[in-house]
């Protein structure tokens, strides 16, 4: 084979990968996407509610906001702002006799936002707990040994939580 021969091959090959690169490739990957088992996503609670001990009880619901979008291969698949939900799984109000307070609050599942969607049309299930507990408040008194009332236990709605995928889901453009 000579050179000639050997270069009108190359070009031909390379032609070749580059269609295969610039159409079917990025076709197949915009189409369906997974989001793996154990993905990092950030989240925050809904700023305006307050996550307490003495505002919440067992088994109340409380909206979650998607802070940063989730990447995969450096393409968005779930925009910021996409809301999901947690549920509070143990709230013990703070009393008298330096009874702390207590709540613990399980995220549940997000949903998607953005050109991707689920599949089946689920939601991202996720996985992460946030346990806080209250401290104890003293008022001024001759026994403030048994006058001091428990604080309540509260989460900061301001603060960023890392929480993660906890089943791995596809997901398919519009």
């Amino acid at each position: 084979m000579n050179a000639k021969a050997i270069r009108k091959l190359f070009n031909i090959t390379g032609i070749s990968l580059l269609l295969i690169f610039m159409f079917i490739i990025p076709n197949t990957m915009a189409g369906k996407v997974q989001l793996p088992k154990d993905k990092t996503v950030k989240v925050s609670f809904d700023p305006g509610k307050e996550i307490s001990s003495g505002k919440l009880k067992t088994g109340d619901t409380v909206k979650i906001v998607l802070v940063e979008p989730i990447e995969i291969g450096g393409v968005s698949i779930v925009e910021s702002g996409a809301t999901g939900k947690a549920v509070v799984v143990e709230a013990k109000k703070a009393g008298w006799f330096h009874k702390k307070g207590s709540i613990k609050v399980e995220f549940v599942e997000l949903d998607t936002k953005g050109e991707f969607r689920a599949a089946d049309g689920g939601k991202i299930k996720l996985s992460g707990v946030l346990d806080k507990k209250g401290g104890i408040k003293f008022f001024p008194s001759i026994l403030p040994f048994l006058i001091g009332k428990g604080g309540q236990g509260k989460i900061s709605s301001s603060a960023i939580y890392a929480v993660t995928v906890k089943e791995s889901i596809f997901l398919e453009s519009k």
